[in-house]
Protein backbone atom coordinates (compact mmCIF):
# COMPACT_ATOMS: atom_id res chain seq x y z
CA UNK A 1 0.00 0.00 0.00
CA UNK A 2 1.29 3.60 -0.88
CA UNK A 3 0.45 5.92 1.73
CA UNK A 4 1.19 9.70 -0.05
CA UNK A 5 1.78 12.48 2.43
CA UNK A 6 0.81 16.36 2.25
CA UNK A 7 2.27 18.72 4.61
CA UNK A 8 1.25 21.35 6.70
CA UNK A 9 1.56 25.19 6.11
CA UNK A 10 5.44 26.00 5.37
CA UNK A 11 6.94 22.72 5.80
CA UNK A 12 8.60 20.13 3.09
CA UNK A 13 7.02 16.70 3.01
CA UNK A 14 10.01 15.45 2.10
CA UNK A 15 11.46 16.83 5.26
CA UNK A 16 8.22 15.94 7.45
CA UNK A 17 8.35 12.77 6.07
CA UNK A 18 11.62 11.17 5.67
CA UNK A 19 12.08 9.50 8.67
CA UNK A 20 8.35 7.65 8.57
CA UNK A 21 9.83 5.57 5.44
CA UNK A 22 11.93 3.14 7.04
CA UNK A 23 9.44 2.11 10.02
CA UNK A 24 6.17 2.08 7.91
CA UNK A 25 8.12 0.24 5.42
CA UNK A 26 8.76 -2.96 7.86
CA UNK A 27 4.42 -2.35 7.79
CA UNK A 28 4.49 -3.10 4.32
CA UNK A 29 3.51 0.75 3.99
CA UNK A 30 5.02 2.64 1.28
CA UNK A 31 5.83 6.17 2.17
CA UNK A 32 5.51 9.18 -0.55
CA UNK A 33 5.74 12.56 0.43
CA UNK A 34 4.15 14.84 -1.70
CA UNK A 35 6.29 17.80 -2.50
CA UNK A 36 4.50 21.01 -3.18
CA UNK A 37 6.04 23.90 -5.28
CA UNK A 38 8.33 26.55 -3.90
CA UNK A 39 9.68 24.06 -1.26
CA UNK A 40 12.35 20.81 -0.87
CA UNK A 41 13.37 19.71 -3.92
CA UNK A 42 10.79 21.97 -5.90
CA UNK A 43 12.55 25.06 -4.59
CA UNK A 44 12.88 26.71 -7.24
CA UNK A 45 9.76 26.80 -9.22
CA UNK A 46 6.75 29.24 -7.97
CA UNK A 47 5.14 29.22 -4.48
CA UNK A 48 1.18 28.63 -5.05
CA UNK A 49 -1.35 30.65 -2.72
CA UNK A 50 -4.55 29.06 -3.57
CA UNK A 51 -5.36 25.87 -2.32
CA UNK A 52 -7.38 24.41 -5.26
CA UNK A 53 -4.03 25.24 -7.51
CA UNK A 54 -2.21 23.65 -4.64
CA UNK A 55 -5.06 20.52 -4.98
CA UNK A 56 -4.55 20.33 -8.71
CA UNK A 57 -1.21 19.85 -8.54
CA UNK A 58 -0.59 17.27 -5.53
CA UNK A 59 -3.47 15.54 -7.15
CA UNK A 60 -1.26 15.42 -10.63
CA UNK A 61 1.50 14.36 -8.97
CA UNK A 62 -0.74 11.48 -7.12
CA UNK A 63 -2.05 10.24 -10.76
CA UNK A 64 1.45 9.85 -12.06
CA UNK A 65 2.63 7.56 -9.01
CA UNK A 66 -0.73 5.57 -8.35
CA UNK A 67 -1.01 2.45 -9.36
CA UNK A 68 -3.15 -0.63 -9.62
CA UNK A 69 -2.18 -1.16 -5.82
CA UNK A 70 -4.30 0.35 -2.60
CA UNK A 71 -3.45 3.45 -1.27
CA UNK A 72 -4.30 6.01 1.07
CA UNK A 73 -3.89 9.76 1.91
CA UNK A 74 -2.24 11.04 4.51
CA UNK A 75 -2.53 15.66 5.45
CA UNK A 76 -1.56 17.10 8.21
CA UNK A 77 -2.91 20.05 9.02
CA UNK A 78 -2.88 22.58 5.84
CA UNK A 79 -2.30 19.07 4.20
CA UNK A 80 -5.19 17.34 5.27
CA UNK A 81 -7.66 20.41 3.85
CA UNK A 82 -5.44 19.32 0.54
CA UNK A 83 -6.10 16.04 0.59
CA UNK A 84 -9.79 16.33 0.84
CA UNK A 85 -9.72 18.48 -2.40
CA UNK A 86 -7.54 16.23 -3.76
CA UNK A 87 -9.74 13.50 -2.95
CA UNK A 88 -12.72 14.64 -4.87
CA UNK A 89 -10.20 15.74 -7.73
CA UNK A 90 -8.92 11.87 -8.44
CA UNK A 91 -12.64 10.87 -8.29
CA UNK A 92 -13.79 13.45 -11.81
CA UNK A 93 -10.43 12.05 -12.99
CA UNK A 94 -11.86 8.60 -12.52
CA UNK A 95 -9.14 7.37 -10.75
CA UNK A 96 -9.52 4.26 -8.24
CA UNK A 97 -10.29 6.34 -4.97
CA UNK A 98 -8.54 5.74 -1.82
CA UNK A 99 -8.71 3.34 0.49
CA UNK A 100 -8.23 5.12 3.45
CA UNK A 101 -7.79 8.79 4.19
CA UNK A 102 -6.28 10.14 7.16
CA UNK A 103 -6.76 13.83 8.19
CA UNK A 104 -4.68 15.24 11.37
CA UNK A 105 -4.64 18.18 13.13
CA UNK A 106 -7.24 20.53 11.02
CA UNK A 107 -10.75 21.07 11.59
CA UNK A 108 -13.18 19.95 8.79
CA UNK A 109 -13.09 22.33 5.07
CA UNK A 110 -16.66 23.50 5.92
CA UNK A 111 -16.00 24.73 9.65
CA UNK A 112 -14.18 28.41 8.82
CA UNK A 113 -10.56 29.60 9.77
CA UNK A 114 -9.83 31.88 12.79
CA UNK A 115 -6.93 33.59 11.92
CA UNK A 116 -6.44 36.32 9.17
CA UNK A 117 -2.45 36.42 9.00
CA UNK A 118 -0.76 36.32 6.09
CA UNK A 119 -0.42 40.44 5.26
CA UNK A 120 0.52 40.81 8.67
CA UNK A 121 3.91 42.69 8.65
CA UNK A 122 7.44 40.52 9.42
CA UNK A 123 7.37 40.97 13.25
CA UNK A 124 4.08 40.41 13.94
CA UNK A 125 3.73 37.06 11.39
CA UNK A 126 6.59 35.28 13.34
CA UNK A 127 4.81 36.14 16.51
CA UNK A 128 1.59 34.60 15.18
CA UNK A 129 3.68 31.30 13.42
CA UNK A 130 5.66 30.96 17.23
CA UNK A 131 2.47 30.42 18.55
CA UNK A 132 1.39 27.01 16.73
CA UNK A 133 5.10 25.74 17.86
CA UNK A 134 6.07 24.30 15.19
CA UNK A 135 8.30 26.63 13.88
CA UNK A 136 11.62 26.86 15.44
CA UNK A 137 12.21 30.43 16.61
CA UNK A 138 15.71 30.17 15.65
CA UNK A 139 14.76 29.68 11.91
CA UNK A 140 12.48 32.72 11.87
CA UNK A 141 14.83 35.01 13.41
CA UNK A 142 17.86 33.96 11.21
CA UNK A 143 17.97 35.90 8.49
CA UNK A 144 19.13 33.74 5.60
CA UNK A 145 16.76 30.82 7.33
CA UNK A 146 14.20 33.63 7.16
CA UNK A 147 14.18 35.07 3.91
CA UNK A 148 13.21 30.81 2.76
CA UNK A 149 10.62 30.24 5.48
CA UNK A 150 8.66 33.41 5.22
CA UNK A 151 7.64 33.48 1.55
CA UNK A 152 6.39 29.78 1.86
CA UNK A 153 4.41 30.50 5.35
CA UNK A 154 2.99 33.25 3.73
CA UNK A 155 2.13 31.87 0.57
CA UNK A 156 0.39 28.91 2.85
CA UNK A 157 -1.48 31.25 4.97
CA UNK A 158 -3.08 32.95 1.67
CA UNK A 159 -4.38 29.95 0.37
CA UNK A 160 -5.79 28.60 3.76
CA UNK A 161 -7.37 32.41 4.43
CA UNK A 162 -9.01 32.65 1.29
CA UNK A 163 -10.37 28.74 0.55
CA UNK A 164 -13.77 28.89 0.20
CA UNK A 165 -15.68 25.37 1.13
CA UNK A 166 -17.68 24.00 -1.87
CA UNK A 167 -20.43 20.97 -0.51
CA UNK A 168 -20.05 18.08 -2.17
CA UNK A 169 -23.29 16.19 -3.33
CA UNK A 170 -21.08 12.57 -2.38
CA UNK A 171 -19.29 12.06 0.69
CA UNK A 172 -15.96 10.49 1.31
CA UNK A 173 -16.03 6.68 1.15
CA UNK A 174 -14.06 4.48 2.52
CA UNK A 175 -11.97 4.58 5.94
CA UNK A 176 -11.77 7.62 7.44
CA UNK A 177 -9.41 8.96 10.62
CA UNK A 178 -9.30 11.86 12.19
CA UNK A 179 -5.98 12.48 14.05
CA UNK A 180 -6.08 15.48 17.13
CA UNK A 181 -3.96 16.78 19.91
CA UNK A 182 -5.26 16.83 22.95
CA UNK A 183 -3.99 20.62 23.49
CA UNK A 184 -4.70 21.58 20.54
CA UNK A 185 -6.56 25.04 20.11
CA UNK A 186 -9.27 23.07 17.51
CA UNK A 187 -11.56 21.87 19.73
CA UNK A 188 -12.97 18.40 19.85
CA UNK A 189 -16.43 19.57 19.00
CA UNK A 190 -15.13 20.72 15.93
CA UNK A 191 -13.04 17.77 15.05
CA UNK A 192 -16.01 15.77 15.51
CA UNK A 193 -17.93 17.67 12.17
CA UNK A 194 -15.69 15.59 9.87
CA UNK A 195 -18.54 12.97 10.23
CA UNK A 196 -20.73 15.32 8.42
CA UNK A 197 -18.48 14.74 5.57
CA UNK A 198 -18.04 11.12 5.51
CA UNK A 199 -20.39 7.92 4.78
CA UNK A 200 -18.95 5.26 5.62
CA UNK A 201 -17.17 5.13 9.91
CA UNK A 202 -14.90 7.90 10.77
CA UNK A 203 -12.84 7.06 13.30
CA UNK A 204 -11.14 9.48 15.93
CA UNK A 205 -7.78 9.03 17.50
CA UNK A 206 -6.73 11.45 20.47
CA UNK A 207 -2.53 12.57 20.64
CA UNK A 208 -0.82 13.98 23.64
CA UNK A 209 0.31 17.56 22.38
CA UNK A 210 -0.75 20.58 20.47
CA UNK A 211 -1.19 21.34 17.07
CA UNK A 212 2.21 20.02 16.09
CA UNK A 213 1.36 16.65 18.26
CA UNK A 214 3.13 15.15 14.63
CA UNK A 215 6.24 15.35 16.50
CA UNK A 216 5.56 12.68 18.72
CA UNK A 217 6.16 10.37 15.73
CA UNK A 218 6.07 7.07 16.93
CA UNK A 219 2.77 7.12 18.38
CA UNK A 220 1.49 8.39 14.86
CA UNK A 221 3.20 5.80 12.99
CA UNK A 222 2.03 3.13 15.39
CA UNK A 223 -1.90 4.80 15.11
CA UNK A 224 -1.11 4.70 11.04
CA UNK A 225 0.03 1.57 10.66
CA UNK A 226 -2.07 -0.71 12.86
CA UNK A 227 -5.00 1.28 10.94
CA UNK A 228 -3.91 0.53 7.82
CA UNK A 229 -2.90 -3.36 8.56
CA UNK A 230 -6.46 -3.16 9.68
CA UNK A 231 -7.95 -2.04 6.58
CA UNK A 232 -5.65 -3.95 4.82
CA UNK A 233 -6.70 -7.54 6.21
CA UNK A 234 -9.98 -6.35 6.35
CA UNK A 235 -9.79 -6.57 2.39
CA UNK A 236 -7.96 -9.72 1.70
Amino acid sequence: MKLFCLPYAGGSASSIYSQWKKPLSNQGIEVVPIELPGRGRRMGETLLTDLNEMAVDGCSTICKLATHEPYGIFGYSMGALLAYEIYYLLKGRGIPEPVQMFFAAKSPPDYPGNYLIHDLPDEAFKQEIYKLEGTPALALDDPNLSAILLPVLRADYMALENYVFQPRKEKLQGVVSVLYGIDDSITKSNIDGWSRHTSARCQFHAFHGGHFFIKDAPAILNAVSTMSTAKMEGDS
